[in-house]
């Protein structure tokens, strides 16, 4: 179901009834789908006051008048006049159990699908416990971007500025890879060539980390994409500013770099590096893989660009296809999503949700940059930038106040959320803690 054939049906319980075009969800729940019915009726997400569905009918002609009930109780009435048709639930209660169906009479035969059981998130805490990591201190460092194995294995890579001569004047190199075993954390170094001509090798300042599926950590700088567990080089004579690099779960991966003018897509396999064509200029700052229904990997990025006025959310896949998947409301820096939606993006100062085919300005942060968003549920979402750190708790979103670096990436996991940047000219890292 595509973003400009979908129907989009929105709820308030209050039987307000609204037609908004919209793409298709692509999350799956824990419920038994109804199979060889003429109206079909699924759960595609569920957060902790809301609830997502498609409604897809068999049953001709179109439209057809369809009720919605939770038990026996109807919630909403429906002229279904597409077969891709979203429906979208609010103000449920927070960890409540629902029951919902799809009916509807033709002449005088009754239909309904099957039940569909779920229980809504609960909203979590605000109330983290923060623990702040500084390092470098010999000229301005900072970090970049965060990996998340598990919560015992934790890498965030940069530019730590703390070479020098050790304490038996022997020159040790600077340090670009700060790694978390559980316990504490490490300075470490990933080695790339100094220049690809003469292969000199030094730990430089990395832009971007990823682990692919078969566990090998790869790093980005400059021209280079680095095999760090390995200990493989990849040089692109090309070009340069390598920045953010994301995979599809197979050898493939997607690497960015940029210009003065504009951001470049780059498809990097088996050591081979080949632009990708976009339509129109513009910056790309964030990449984000999801997964669709039908299992396939596609990497979302924002496109936007000052200069032409577009805002895009693109989508690329394995084959390198790209597609529009979304309009954006204004320059977008960071898009996250769980699985394809909702949508919650960030550019600017500003932070944006999209539920029900609207976006919507959340105000809650301050008037600085919002850099980077991510979570790990609907109920658990930060926005982080220059002096901000924003939490969705599945039902409001707050400022800490607390935190006020310069913050340029953010990983969530389970109970654990990572912050990196700088502050006072050296690199920081953030660790929250559910409480």
């Amino acid at each position: 179901m595509r973003f400009k054939n979908s129907k989009f049906i929105v709820n308030n319980l209050s039987l307000t009834l609204s037609l908004i075009i919209l793409f298709s969800i692509c999350i799956s729940c824990n419920v038994t789908n109804p199979t060889n019915t003429a109206l079909v009726f699924e759960l595609k997400d569920i957060g902790s006051t809301e609830v997502w569905f498609t409604l897809k009918s068999e049953l001709k002609p179109l439209p057809l008048n369809v009720i919605i009930r939770n038990g026996n109780k109807p919630l909403i009435n429906i002229l279904l006049t597409t077969n891709d048709t979203i429906i979208f639930l609010d103000k449920l209660k927070p960890m409540s159990n629902y029951s919902f169906t799809a009916e509807t009479i033709i002449d005088v035969s009754y239909i309904k699908s099957k039940q569909v059981n779920c229980t809504t998130l609960d909203t979590i805490t605000h109330d983290f416990t923060w623990e702040t990591f500084y390092f470098g201190g010999v000229g301005t460092s900072v970090l970049e971007d965060i990996e998340i194995i598990d919560e015992n294995n934790i890498w965030v890579v940069g530019d730590i500025q703390d070479a020098g001569y050790d304490k038996d004047s022997v020159w040790q190199d600077q340090h670009n890879v700060v790694k978390w075993n559980g316990n504490e954390w490490s300075l470490e170094r990933i080695f790339g060539y100094g220049s690809c001509t003469q292969k000199y090798m030094y730990p430089p300042p990395l832009k971007g980390i990823y682990k692919d599926s078969q566990n090998v950590i790869w790093a980005s700088w400059g021209n280079q994409i680095i095999n760090a567990s390995q200990e493989k080089i990849y040089c692109e004579f090309k070009t340069g500013g390598f920045d953010k690099l994301e995979g599809f779960g197979d050898d493939g991966m997607i690497v960015t770099n940029h210009t003065n003018e504009k951001s470049i897509l780059n498809y990097f396999k088996y050591g081979r590096f080949s632009e990708i064509k976009l339509e129109n200029n513009g910056f790309i700052m964030d990449l984000l893989p999801i997964v669709k229904d039908n299992g396939e990997k596609i990497i979302l990025f924002p496109h936007s660009s000052f200069q032409t006025g577009k805002y895009q959310l693109l989508s690329i896949n394995a084959q390198k296809d790209v597609s529009l998947y979304a309009t954006l409301p204004n320059y977008t820096s960071s898009v996250w999503t769980r699985k394809g939606y909702p949508l919650f993006i960030c550019g600017g100062s500003s932070v944006y949700s999209n539920k029900t085919g609207n976006w919507k300005e959340i105000n809650c942060s301050s008037p600085y940059a919002v850099a980077r968003i991510s979570g790990d549920n609907l109920n658990n979402i930060f926005a982080i930038g220059w002096g901000n750190v924003i939490h969705y708790n599945g039902s409001t979103w707050k400022k800490i106040d607390e935190l006020d670096g310069y913050y340029f990436s953010v990983a969530v996991k389970d109970n654990i959320v990572v912050i990196v940047g700088m502050q006072n000219y050296k690199a920081v890292i953030v660790v929250g803690r559910k409480n």
